[in-house]
């Protein structure tokens, strides 16, 4: 009975806070859900598709205005995609999440980078720089702590190894591992499998 109650209280909840992210959302798909605490910015630039689920310490961001430079942000993550503890996205210019998508702890993702080129000025003063748009596409699996940085894309289907660093574009249904990431492995329809690079 005590059982049944708190599972009802727990729906009700999720009721509640799903209708409630409607209305502070550009997007919040049914039976979506981000679990508290985490910090989220800007939510009108975000999309957030059907089914999607983030756990605790997430920090998404959508960043319209650092130091009176101005920004039209898109954030969108597609339905279906499962993102675990301490994720961090920021987007100044474009970061879109396909659908299914599955994102491990620590992962960070961005658009742009701060400023440093002037040694006279603290870098935290020197404003943001764009560095292109980010794309992971459908079916991706993103492993514990990788970064993936601006300007790059992950095709569908690829897996990024822990810890990665994403620099440049991954094929898809590669796996791409190491500092700066390199494709290790990509399936091959001729032999239908998962075939070691040289």
């Amino acid at each position: 009975m005590v059982t049944m109650v708190l599972n009802l209280l727990i729906k009700i909840r999720n009721r509640l806070l799903n209708y409630y992210n409607k209305t502070r959302f550009k997007y919040f798909g049914d039976n979506a859900l981000i679990l508290k605490p985490c910090l989220i910015s800007n939510p009108k630039y975000i999309e957030i598709g059907e089914g999607v689920f983030i756990r605790e310490y997430a920090r998404i961001e959508a960043v319209d205005d650092y130091r009176g430079k101005k920004f039209t942000p898109v954030l969108k993550i597609k339905k279906g995609t499962h993102i675990e503890q301490f994720f961090h996205v920021g987007a100044c210019e474009s970061v879109e999440i396909g659908e299914n998508v599955l994102i491990a702890g620590r992962v960070y993702i961005s658009d742009h980078n701060h400023e440093f080129r002037s040694i006279d000025k603290p870098i935290v003063e020197q404003g943001i720089e764009l560095g292109g748009k980010v794309v992971i596409e459908d079916n991706a699996w993103l492993g514990e702590g990788c970064v993936v940085l601006p300007g790059v894309t992950i095709g569908k289907g690829s897996v990024i190894g822990s810890n990665a660093v994403v620099t440049k574009n991954v094929p898809p249904y590669s796996v791409a591992v190491g500092i700066p990431a390199r494709v290790i492995r990509q399936y091959s329809p001729q032999t239908k499998s998962w075939e070691l690079l040289r």
